[in-house]
């Protein structure tokens, strides 16, 4: 699933603070299960893992399973964070195919693969979208996000609609210093890259994050803005249909089912909503969630993946899988002490979950971790 890319600084204060929340509320039961061991890759068989070297942030299958990409995040002594290089896989041989390079001074905010799996778009902090050709391995359209004089770009989010047709995009048209006080929501046509659709005032705060519901007839937008709650748009004539969970509590990630019914929303304390797409009825809150990097639904919606643990140095941290329906904590994905999830994609068969992870540790570098998830996620 796409992300946004955060400085190392702004996530380790994150984890901080919600280190300090979770430490005020009951705990997260422990479930016990076996001890998680690495693998070659792909792993194959339940609690086994491998590693992808140099992903971090935004990962995503390609929905016909043969492609993984993410962008490599690094921290470098002189320049800070860099991340404008995109890695792709082959899953074939789970070998490296290639890389896309941007310039040193662009960061790659968010990646997604279209529906056919032709087309790679990614987005950076020039605000420019580009549309990749992923056999051809090359840029085919190039789109522009509408001039502003807004400097601090913000999350840039992305996201094809079910049948590939548009791309969603959202941009701060306006604030001051690092605040939006106006986001614009924008529909693109894919093949001749046109603006088919632009919401003004979409949110009064940045759009954090948007995700188009499986039967494409809506589309849902997150923002840390404080006066509205996630909100649902309808595909195909941009009304807006109504504002979903409490107003003011600052969204970071959203994510729906499978069969579009539910609707999942996490905020930046680390509280998870969950509610009911047709009614707008909330049918759960979970204020222990955790983190608030990334949640996904299983490819067969029983379960919600996010959530994250931080244990207390030199132990391990903990993703979260929790059952959908009654909420509990199902299982445990472990990790070392000094890595944190950032990213989350299921593939399509449901077999397996990458995780991007990033190190606060100076000159470590990111990788993507891949779970064998078939034994509970397909």
């Amino acid at each position: 699933m796409k992300n946004k890319v955060v400085s190392p600084m702004k996530k380790i204060a994150w984890a901080w603070m919600i280190g300090i929340a979770l430490a005020l509320v009951p705990g997260v039961s422990k479930v016990a299960q076996p001890v998680a061991r690495e693998t070659s890759c792909p792993p194959k068989e339940p609690n086994t893992f491998c590693i992808l070297l140099g992903g971090e942030s935004s990962v995503t299958f390609s929905p016909d399973g043969q492609w993984l990409a993410a962008v490599f995040g690094r921290y470098d002594p002189i320049s800070g964070f860099v991340c404008n290089i995109i890695r792709v896989w082959r899953t074939a041989d789970w070998q490296l195919a290639y890389e896309i390079e941007l310039q040193p001074y662009d960061c790659v905010q968010e990646v997604a693969f279209s529906p056919d799996s032709t087309i790679l778009a990614f987005i950076s902090n020039d605000r420019i979208i580009r549309l990749w050709d992923v056999s051809r391995q090359k840029e085919i359209r190039t789109l522009y996000l509408p001039p502003t004089a807004f400097g601090y770009p913000g999350p840039l989010p992305i996201a094809f609609s079910p049948d590939g047709k548009l791309l969603a995009s959202a941009t701060c048209m306006g604030g001051q210093t690092i605040f939006c006080n106006k986001a614009d929501l924008i529909f693109w046509n894919t093949t001749t890259g046109a603006v088919v659709r632009h919401i003004p005032f979409a949110h009064l705060g940045f759009i954090t994050d948007i995700a188009f519901s499986p039967d494409g007839k809506l589309v849902a937008t997150a923002s840390d803005d404080f006066f509205s709650g996630v909100r649902l748009w309808e595909v195909a004539t941009g009304h807006r249909v109504q504002d979903l969970f409490l107003k003011g509590a600052k969204y970071a990630r959203i994510a729906f089912s499978p069969d579009s019914r539910l609707l999942a929303a996490v905020n930046i304390s680390g509280m998870l909503f969950v509610g009911e797409v047709a009614s707008g009825r909330q049918l759960a809150f979970i204020r222990e969630f955790g983190g608030n990097d990334d949640i996904e639904f299983s490819p067969n919606g029983q379960f919600l993946v996010g959530g994250f643990n931080q244990g207390p140095v030199g132990k391990e941290h903990q993703l979260t899988i929790w059952k959908v329906g009654d909420w509990q904590v199902a299982r445990f994905l472990t990790m070392p002490w000094d890595r944190d999830p950032d990213s989350l994609a299921f593939s399509h068969n449901g077999e397996l979950l990458a995780v991007g992870e990033w190190s606060f540790m100076e000159n470590q570098e990111s990788w993507v971790r891949l779970w064998y998830v078939g034994d509970w996620a397909k």
